[in-house]
């Protein structure tokens, strides 16, 4: 255990004061999104039903995956620049644009060729193929948005950010019903309620960075350069990440049909509730960390990640009890087959409550090379346990797969970390009594 003095335990105090200051406001929204995203999950769900609801899950999961494929780590690079380096935040949103719409049009016609292959949707192509245009049409909006998020984050305006994130959570809300009443078709009003909430979020990002930039945007080969060079280092990971945690819904929907993801699709939703608590601090985490020293890294990094493990696991155990009443309650008797597949992918979202803490940490290491070859072992564990398990055992088996390759990513990137560190591993998962005592003290009411 690392030896500290006065001055070390006022700065780790203040570091984890700043970090509970945004995570409290990161966690007050995401509850309130959290309620908002269980209200849109239901209200689509029930007038989607299975089917429907299989598709639509497929069209957004579709740009999720090209632009996982096709970012090049320029998102992480922007972070990893402003937050080192304090770089000039008009030149590297006048790059960001460029790449933008430089990349943006190529993943589009990656996103073409996606949608023509006949075996995407098993028995029913057509429909797909009837929203494609829309879809390619977001691809670079998708893009853009997700660039603004990074940079939005790496300069710490996260009541902004957490902004943003509830406004995409409640625009389809709000937008299902008059596209409903217009259209009177329940999958197309989903498709042009989530269209129209990607392309408002995507147009107040903007306009919030060329506010902080005085409109006005430079461009910067060095810049540009720096950004690249840094983030394809990370680029595999950010890759097989994505690939890890969508990919089983493309292999259902080709091996199984609409309705089966539509069901598969549910559990994952309601398991990656709990993922709320754990998302909130490390989005704010992450610019904290970079400005870190290691000396001071060393202090608080264990402290975040054994107290999110603690609350993950009484969070999971929750659900175990009540995921099948949640689902009954939310979705209908209909949705009940997913309670399965939630309890199979209960370890592996506890696995991920820590992953993203865990990465921060290789990074601030300068070694995201590593998290990259760790991501890629997952992704090919995962492709080979999703052909060899959804065949045999349908959803519980694209569950099984993907909750054993978040397991095992997050294992290999906690080993290195115990070894980066000199910590134990009692040091960085296991919570002692104490601590625990002043959680609850905290939850109290002075």
């Amino acid at each position: 255990m690392p030896q500290k003095n006065s001055s070390d335990t006022d700065e780790t105090e203040e570091v984890l004061g700043n970090l509970r200051k945004f995570s409290f406001s990161t966690f007050a929204i995401r509850i309130l999104r959290l309620v908002i995203q269980i209200a849109k999950n239901v209200v689509i769900t029930r007038l989607l039903g299975p089917t429907d609801k299989g598709i639509f899950s497929l069209l957004i999961t579709i740009p999720d995956l090209i632009i996982g494929f096709g970012n090049l780590g320029f998102g992480l690079g922007n972070v990893y620049m402003l937050a080192r380096h304090k770089c000039d935040l008009k030149k590297i949103a006048g790059n960001t644009f460029l790449v933008v719409i430089l990349l943006g049009l190529c993943l589009a016609g990656i996103g073409y060729v996606v949608f023509s292959y006949e075996g995407l949707l098993k028995g029913d192509s057509k429909t797909i193929k009837s929203f494609t245009p829309i879809v390619l049409f977001l691809i670079p909006l998708v893009l853009l948005q997700r660039y603004w998020e990074d940079i939005i984050t790496a300069i710490k305006q996260i009541h902004f950010l957490n902004f943003m994130t509830l406004c995409m959570s409640a625009m389809p809300v709000i937008l299902i019903y008059p596209f409903l009443l217009c259209t009177g078709h329940s999958l197309k009003a989903a498709v042009y309620s989530w269209a129209i909430s990607i392309i408002i979020v995507a147009l107040c990002s903007s306009i919030k960075i060329l506010l902080k930039s005085s409109f006005h945007f430079n461009l910067s080969y060095d810049y540009l350069k720096g950004s690249f060079s840094y983030g394809c280092r990370g680029y595999l990971s950010i890759i097989a990440d994505i690939m890890v945690r969508k990919i089983d819904i493309v292999l259902v929907s080709h091996m199984l049909g609409a309705k089966n993801l539509g069901l598969y699709v549910v559990s994952v939703s309601v398991a990656e509730i709990l993922l709320s608590i754990s998302s909130s601090i490390s989005q704010s985490f992450l610019p904290i960390r970079l400005g870190l020293q290691s000396r001071d890294a060393k202090i608080v990094t264990p402290i975040v990640i054994r107290h999110v493990l603690f609350i993950m696991i009484l969070m999971c155990l929750g659900m175990v009890v009540c995921g099948k009443f949640i689902i009954l309650l939310m979705f209908g008797k209909v949705f009940l087959p997913a309670y399965s597949s939630v309890l199979c992918l209960l370890p592996g979202i506890l696995a991920l409550s820590i992953y993203n803490f865990l990465k921060i940490e290789m990074y601030s290491y300068n070694i995201p090379g590593f998290v990259s070859w760790s991501s890629i072992a997952s992704l090919i564990a995962n492709l080979l346990l999703n052909y060899i398990l959804i065949p045999r055992y349908g959803i519980i088996g694209a569950a099984i797969s993907s909750s054993f390759s978040y397991g095992f990513s997050t294992t290999i990137l906690l080993i290195r970390f115990l070894q980066l560190s000199k910590l134990s591993y009692k040091e960085v998962i296991f919570i002692n009594n104490l601590e625990i005592l002043k959680m609850l003290n905290k939850l109290k009411f002075k």
